[in-house]
Formats: C-alpha cells, structure tokens, sequence
C-alpha cells in the first residue's frame, strides 16, 4: 500500500491488530528495569519479509552515557524475499571506541511462511536442529548464536511431497 491509503479492517473488541509491512525487521529484547539492567541477550528479529530488499541498523552502546564518549556498537541487518526464499544478513559488528556488546543468542522469528518444510541454512551450512515451525503462525523460528560476525541465514521452502 502506498503512503496516503486507507485501510479498513472490522476488528473485534478484544482484539487489536497491528499492520506491519513487508520488509520489516523488529528487535526486541527481555523486559528490563533500565537499559543497561542485563545483556541484551536474546534479541529477538521479528522478520516480515517483502520482495523489496530492507534494512536497519541497531545502536547499542553501554546504556548510560558511552555514546556521548564515541563508545558504541552498530550492527546492519538486511532482508530479501526472492521467489519464497528470504536471506537475513546480519553483518559483522562494528565496535566503535572499543565498546563490545559480547556474545549473545539471536531468536529469528521469520513471518508470513505458507509451506510447511523448509531448508535452513546458516552461512551455507544446513541447520537442522536449530529451528522450528508453527503452522498456526506460519512462522519460523531460528535460534543461533552470534559473536559478533556476519552471519547469513537462508529459509528455503521445500518441493511439496506428493502422496500417493
């Protein structure tokens, strides 16, 4: 939809919905007190993707005042859909001023996937234990752990099996 459309949608009183589009790459972390309570370990993508390529980039520094010292880290995700195969980048970590977020666990949570088998792979090499689908959601579910390098998650929907 372009910019000055309107939708209308009957919605249930007990029930909000949030239109969010193709593209969008949402962080989330756990429920904090403060910004710098806890690592931001897991961070969660909630990935909605679109044919169009997209990406953000995610500011972190130490919580309090780091970023006004020059001490902070960037990291760019980017996001593709060609032909039902979706290709999450999530670049190498850029430390500025020698700040560095450390390790943590990403939870990938790729939306809007029909088909019910797929083909993972993380920086070419098969994933097979490390996510799951809910068919209910179509949704993917990707745990891996990040240190900081790129990392490249391809989601490939299997050929359909014939029953017989």
């Amino acid at each position: 939809m372009q910019g000055g459309g309107e939708i209308v949608y009957k919605a249930e009183l007990d029930k909000i919905p949030v239109f969010i589009r193709a593209g969008a790459m949402i962080p989330t972390g756990p429920v904090m007190q403060y910004s710098f309570e806890m690592p931001l370990s897991p961070l969660t993508l909630e990935v909605y993707p679109g044919r169009d390529a997209s990406s953000f980039t995610l500011f972190e520094d130490d919580g309090e005042y780091g970023y006004e010292q020059g001490v902070y880290a960037t990291t760019q995700y980017e996001c593709i859909d060609r032909n039902g195969t979706v290709t999450i980048t999530i670049n190498a970590r850029n430390s500025h001023g020698g700040y560095d977020p450390g390790r943590r666990r990403y939870i990938v949570n790729v939306h809007g996937r029909p088909a019910a088998e797929y083909s993972v792979q993380l920086n070419h090499t098969a994933v097979v234990q490390a996510w799951t689908y809910t068919p209910k959601e179509q949704m993917l579910t990707i745990s891996i752990d990040d240190d900081g390098g790129e990392k490249i998650l391809t989601i490939e929907p299997r050929p359909q099996r014939l029953s017989r």
